[in-house]
């Protein structure tokens, strides 16, 4: 399947216009099928499986919805100065795509802080990101 197959424009969905400009920004022109066929289904809560071949952009299906949900949660709310909890703990069976994703939080929301923890590093180097 052709990415364009099954893609939907950004206004068919709840995405914010500085999220749509980041992604433009990407050039990204829609979201590809597998986004699109997700989007509202994360956004909404409910849980999902989802499939597609490499580079179709299962990671951004994921973390597209859940930044757009945080935005509206951290809408009009002061931080604390002694921080907040997560709001997201995604689990990668392997260290590469747990960069991945977190990657692409950091592309997709960059005013958000993003963590990636995973075995096989000093604990150390991963504490102290923790910290920030």
């Amino acid at each position: 399947m052709r990415q364009t197959e099954g893609a939907k424009p950004f206004s068919d969905f709840r995405i914010s216009p500085s999220t749509v400009k980041l992604l433009q920004d990407r050039g990204f022109k829609c979201l590809f099928a597998i986004q699109a066929q997700t989007y509202d289904h994360i956004y909404d809560g409910k849980d999902i499986i989802g499939r597609a071949r490499t580079g179709s952009g299962k990671t951004l299906s994921f973390v597209l919805p859940v930044v757009e949900k945080i935005f509206i949660d951290m809408a009009g709310k002061p931080r604390s100065s002694s921080g907040r909890p997560p709001k997201v703990v995604c689990l990668s069976p392997i260290r590469e795509l747990a960069r991945q994703i977190a990657k692409e939080f950091d592309l997709v929301a960059p005013s958000l802080k993003a963590v990636c923890v995973y075995g096989g590093a000093p604990y150390t180097l991963q504490e102290n990101a923790l910290k920030r």
